[in-house]
């Protein structure tokens, strides 16, 4: 599991890291206020993010949660979309897969909220550093992609649940750690540490099942056609397949901007170069990873991704992403739950 991060250590390094772009830092609090659905972050009483831990549907519909939106810029600019017209079941800031298979048996899909909840066991959010941590354990539910056709056969491990209609299986126990920093500089970075334990045999993950294997670590970000998207120092044009790029990319236009930092230890991540799936409209972008070929997940050893989320006014250039990503690689304990 976690080991413990130095979360003031690691703003206070942050501070080095950017101060040169401004001689003066923009003084914020940073507070939280919890109730029964999530948790919402404030600059002083400025919303900077919600945390959703309980599900939100639209008309019944598209239920989802374990997931940020609203997400804002320094300046106050919403940069996240829910419940889009275009793909309903796009999220603010999301991780999930459409393939979730439990031997040869086919579950629910996370990606598009079908036959998929998650459950939110225990959350606790604390000042942690100069920001705050929100820490969650979340058991993924699911059932069995036929559960509700009489003609589909059933196996063993799914023969309870064809039993009872109405019952669920946990497949996943998943704990995330969410640290929002306080804005140092015009630049906000938000951590995320994601593990993912399987609770049943042969449990298998992955993306979209096409050439372009989309899924994982995703953001839906309100595009309006004036964004620039970089990686590694280059411009990308933004293609239908996935791209191989650097294991930063960066989206801005004007007055605001997202970037997405794909940790160096992450799997998938290969000589700082990582896979991505990115849009110019109607859609979201994507740290791909696996793919359309599934991975198994341990009973024993979680997997574990980290990510780092800058939030900007759409002035933060290479160079200060690159050091922003150097410090964010260079924490290398994770913290226990």
């Amino acid at each position: 599991m976690f080991s413990p991060i130095n979360f003031a250590t690691t703003t206070a390094l942050l501070w080095l890291l950017v101060s040169y772009h401004s001689s003066a830092a923009k003084s914020e609090e940073l507070r939280f206020d919890a109730d029964k659905e999530g948790v919402s972050i404030f600059d002083n009483d400025t919303l900077v993010v919600r945390y959703q831990g309980l599900t939100q549907s639209l008309n019944g519909q598209w239920g989802r949660a374990n997931y940020l939106h609203p997400v804002v810029t320094p300046s106050g600019k919403l940069v996240t979309e829910d419940f889009p017209v275009d793909h309903r079941h796009h999220r603010g800031i999301f991780w999930a897969w459409h393939q979730a298979w439990m031997g040869t048996q086919k579950l629910g899909d996370a990606w598009a909220c079908n036959n998929f909840t998650w459950k939110l066991k225990s959350n606790r959010t604390f000042h942690d550093g100069d920001g705050i941590t929100i820490s969650n354990h979340v058991i993924w539910e699911t059932k069995h992609h036929g559960q509700d056709d009489p003609n589909v056969k059933t196996s063993p491990e799914t023969a309870n649940l064809s039993n009872n209609k109405s019952s669920r299986l946990q497949i996943v126990s998943e704990r995330n750690q969410i640290h929002i920093g306080s804005l140092i500089n015009g630049v906000r970075a938000i951590d995320f540490s994601i593990s993912l334990l399987a609770l049943q045999d042969e449990i298998q993950i992955g993306g979209s099942e096409n050439e372009k294997g989309y899924g994982g670590f995703s953001a839906r970000i309100a595009l309006d056609g004036s964004e620039t998207f970089t990686s590694d120092h280059t411009k990308i044009t933004p293609i239908t397949k996935a791209i191989t790029a650097g294991t930063w990319m960066d989206i801005s236009r004007h007055d605001s901007g997202v970037t997405i930092i794909n940790h160096q230890e992450n799997p998938g991540v290969s000589e700082n170069k990582s896979d991505w799936i990115v849009r110019v409209k109607r859609s979201m972008q994507n740290a791909k990873y696996p793919g359309r070929h599934r991975i198994t997940l341990s009973q024993e050893k979680p997997l574990e991704m980290r990510y780092r989320v800058v939030l900007h006014d759409g002035n933060c250039g290479s160079e200060a992403i690159d050091e922003l990503e150097k410090q964010f690689n260079s924490i290398t304990s994770r913290r226990s739950h």
